[in-house]
């Protein structure tokens, strides 16, 4: 069965701050200290991820204490730096973390503070645009098939289901040569809802698929190398 991957890539965050107001209170001796900035946020990104708000909200960096509070969802989470966007690119990475730690968690699960910090996230964000936009990325093992062409063409999963695959898709230059019958593992973005192909980042060779699975027992590499018909993909 595939495995879902509950992790990306970290990236660099990426965070827009656009400061527009500052209420300018003198700290000591030093005329450039403010003792606070304020700013609008409309959405939270890290890396790739982009995550919709429901509304603008509103966010204030306290200089003197080096802190950034966001509308809604502090003191949950409060993002640390020297500077606002420092601040806010560690804000986004909590935010981040926090959402991908709870996001498949079911109701019984959380904690009596998990579900405070659940439930402001969801008045705050779109969780079902987030779901419905964000890929789903599995790691699939499956049997190579060139068809009736001379690179391949379909790979047959260990879940049962035949796929056609377009070789443009695979992030692969040498996945072309891969011989009929040949086992790979593979990483695979889908659409979340349609579950389609998005694309197939990374794939290698192995020796054998995984020893239980029903593949190897049916047979089905043999029926591979012999050249037999797969049935059409049915993903009900």
């Amino acid at each position: 069965m595939p495995l879902i991957l509950d992790a990306q890539t970290i990236q660099q965050p990426y965070a827009q701050v656009i400061e527009y107001a500052s209420d300018r209170e003198l700290q000591g001796s030093n005329p450039n200290a403010f003792e606070t900035s304020r700013f609008p946020v409309s959405d939270v990104r890290f890396g790739n991820v982009v995550y919709p708000l429901r509304k603008l909200l509103s966010a204030m960096y306290l200089r003197a204490k080096e802190e950034l509070l966001v509308e809604g969802l502090s003191p949950e989470l409060v993002g640390r730096g020297d500077s606002a966007s420092t601040a806010f690119e560690d804000f986004s990475l909590q935010f981040h973390q926090c959402v991908q730690s709870l996001i498949f968690k079911r109701d019984f699960e959380f904690t009596d503070k998990e579900k405070v910090t659940w439930q402001k996230i969801n008045d705050v964000v779109d969780i079902t645009v987030f779901k419905n936009r964000t890929p789903l990325v599995v790691q699939q093992y499956g049997v190579i098939s060139h068809g009736k062409v001379s690179y391949p063409c379909k790979i047959k999963w260990d879940n049962g289901y035949t796929e056609p695959i377009d070789v443009r898709v695979v992030k692969s230059s040498n996945f072309v040569n891969y011989a009929p019958g040949q086992a790979v593992r593979a990483i695979v973005r889908r659409n979340q809802i349609t579950r389609e192909i998005i694309d197939i980042p990374f794939v290698e060779k192995i020796r054998s698929l995984p020893s239980n699975s029903e593949m190897e027992e049916s047979g089905f590499v043999d029926e591979v190398l012999n050249g037999e018909q797969f049935p059409a993909v049915d993903w009900e």
